[in-house]
């Protein structure tokens, strides 16, 4: 899983199609935490001009249409303390909260 996100995403984006939800939570997780320490001094202010964005895909292939990893994803994303914008497909990343 995380070799498949590796070679699907760049630094600050992170594309979770093809992953499970249990994957796709660790990795958007881990990702957000690396994106937050690369911001350096400033974070606060580097993170709102460039966020990181995770893109989840929209759940065509998932039960009733809804994408679960999505759900799973800005869940613990929020629980850990980021702001999160939850968005068509994918959930932005602007900070800690």
């Amino acid at each position: 899983a995380d070799l498949l996100v590796e070679q699907q995403s760049s630094v600050d984006t992170i594309d979770l199609h093809g992953i499970s939800v249990q994957d796709g939570t660790r990795i958007a997780r881990q990702k957000a935490a690396d994106w937050w320490d690369r911001l350096g001094e400033f974070r606060s202010q580097k993170a709102r001009e460039r966020p990181l964005v995770i893109i989840t895909g929209i759940g065509r292939h998932s039960a009733g249409g809804v994408s679960q990893l999505r759900r799973s994803g800005a869940a613990a994303l929020l629980q850990d303390g980021w702001k999160v914008e939850v968005g068509t497909g994918k959930f932005v990343l602007k900070g800690r909260r």
